[in-house]
């Protein structure tokens, strides 16, 4: 993602996690303008300010395969773990496998699980018939 504002440090890279729907609150806060109550993002202003700020301690994803096959995945500094409607999991570690090469979801169920209770505070998606 980049971003280029008149007040940001130009040329500078953020490590931090970031979402979509953090572009709206961004912004709207830009503009001088209140953000409606009830987004699910938060502003990436700060980044903008200081690039090693972070906002968020994960990220969440869904994807799609298909009718009714989809995939929700929570994101972490060192983690990206992915429960799958049919029931498969993915796990991988970012510390040793940037390019997500190596599934390690049985070697982790302590990771597995934590990341998983994360996933279960997200909307449910109803398979279509």
């Amino acid at each position: 993602l980049v971003i280029a504002a008149p007040d940001a440090k130009a040329g500078a890279t953020c490590r931090s996690l970031v979402e979509f729907v953090d572009l709206f609150p961004t912004l709207t806060e830009s503009c001088g303008l209140k953000a409606p109550a009830g987004l699910a993002g938060k502003s990436l202003r700060p980044l903008l300010a200081d690039p090693t700020e972070t906002v968020t301690d994960a990220a969440f994803t869904l994807v799609t395969r298909g009718p009714g096959q989809f995939g929700q995945s929570v994101r972490t500094a060192r983690w990206r773990f992915t429960q799958w409607s049919d029931g498969g999991q993915e796990l991988y570690d970012h510390d040793t496998d940037a390019e997500e090469n190596h599934n390690v979801t049985k070697a982790n169920p302590a990771v597995v699980a934590q990341l998983a209770a994360r996933l279960k505070t997200l909307p449910t998606y109803p398979q279509k018939p």
